[in-house]
C-alpha cells in the first residue's frame, strides 16, 4: 500500500516549518519552529483548536508532550515558561475531524505512556502523570487510530520520540591461534 505525504514548507525552508498532511488522514501536523511567529501568526485560525502537542529538543533529546484547547495560546505560553524547547509538533484534527478535550487528554496519556516506554526522550519537563478519561468505545477506537498517526507523522519529520532506540549488539570472534 502506498502512501502520499502532502508538506507545505513555509518560506520555502526545507528546515523551516511546515505543515504534513495525507490523504484520507483525520491528522495533520504543525511542526512549528520556535522562532517562527511569522507562520504562528500566518496559521492563527488553524492553531486555535484542541490539540496534541509535543515541544522538542532533538539535540538535547527532550520534549514535553501536552494538551490543550487553543494550541497558538499553549505555544505562546510555552516560549517564556519552557525554555528547552527549538520546535513544536501541534497535531489537529482535519476539518472534518476536529478533536474533542477528551480526545486530546487521552492523546495525550497514549503519547507519554508511549514515550516513557521506549525512553527514547528526556521527558522530566511533564511532572504531572496522566491517566486515561473516560470515553464510549467509538470515541477511544478513533482516537487510538488518531494515535497511530501521531506516530507515523512524527517519524517522517523525523522525530524518533515514540521509536525504540535499536540496540547495539557486539559480537566477539575467537580466533585460536595455532602454535
Amino acid at each position: 500500500m502506498a502512501t502520499t505525504i502532502y508538506t507545505y514548507l513555509h518560506n520555502d525552508d526545507l528546515n523551516g516549518s511546515r505543515i504534513v498532511s495525507m490523504d484520507d488522514c483525520m491528522c495533520k501536523l504543525y511542526d512549528v519552529r520556535r522562532d517562527d511567529l511569522d507562520f504562528l501568526d500566518s496559521f492563527k485560525s488553524d492553531l486555535q483548536q484542541p490539540a496534541l502537542y509535543i515541544l522538542l529538543d532533538k539535540d538535547s533529546r527532550k520534549a514535553y508532550v501536552g494538551q490543550t484547547g487553543d494550541a497558538l495560546k499553549r505555544i505562546l505560553q510555552h516560549t517564556s515558561a519552557k525554555p528547552f524547547w527549538t520546535e513544536v509538533m501541534v497535531f489537529l484534527g482535519t476539518n472534518e475531524d476536529t478533536l474533542s478535550i477528551t480526545e486530546v487528554l487521552y492523546l495525550e496519556y497514549l503519547a507519554l505512556e508511549k514515550a516513557s516506554s521506549v525512553k527514547t526522550y528526556d521527558l522530566s519537563e511533564n511532572s504531572q502523570s496522566t491517566k486515561p478519561p473516560k470515553m464510549n468505545v467509538m470515541q477511544k477506537s478513533k482516537t487510538d487510530k488518531f494515535f497511530k498517526y501521531v506516530q507515523f507523522l512524527s517519524k517522517f519529520v523525523g522525530c524518533d520520540l515514540f521509536e525504540p532506540r535499536p540496540s547495539v549488539i557486539l559480537t566477539t570472534t575467537l580466533e585460536s591461534s595455532m602454535p
